[in-house]
C-alpha cells in the first residue's frame, strides 16, 4: 500500500505518515523519546478537533484494542500496531498527567 493511499484511508496527511516512519513511529519500542513525540503530535492533532484530557486520551487507546473493529483497521498497517498505540498513548497520558500534578 502507497503512503498516498494510507492518507486517503485514514485521514493523516502524508507528510504527517512520512515523520511517523521517520521518526520510528511504528517500531515496537513505545518507550522511546521518538514514538512519545510521534504520540505527542497524534494528542495534538486530536486537540484540535475538541478538547481531550490525557485520560480520555489513554481511554481512546484502549479502544483501539477493545473494539476488533478499531483493531482490525489499525492492524492493517502493521500487525500489533493498535496494541503498540495504546501502550504508547498511555505512558504518553500519564507521563503528562504526572507532569502536571508536579507543577502544583
Amino acid at each position: 500500500m502507497r503512503v498516498k493511499e494510507i492518507a486517503e484511508l485514514t485521514g493523516i496527511t502524508v507528510r504527517t505518515l512520512h515523520y511517523y516512519d521517520a521518526i520510528g513511529l511504528l517500531k515496537p519500542e513505545d518507550t522511546r523519546v521518538d514514538a512519545q513525540t510521534a504520540i505527542a503530535c497524534w494528542y495534538q492533532q486530536l486537540q484540535r478537533m475538541g478538547n481531550y484530557a490525557y485520560a480520555a486520551f489513554k481511554g481512546l487507546g484502549q479502544i483501539y484494542v477493545d473494539d476488533s473493529r478499531f483493531t482490525a483497521n489499525i492492524d492493517r498497517f502493521g500487525e500489533g500496531l493498535a496494541v503498540f498505540m495504546r501502550d504508547a498513548m498511555a505512558i504518553y497520558a500519564d507521563r503528562q498527567t504526572t507532569a502536571e500534578v508536579s507543577k502544583v
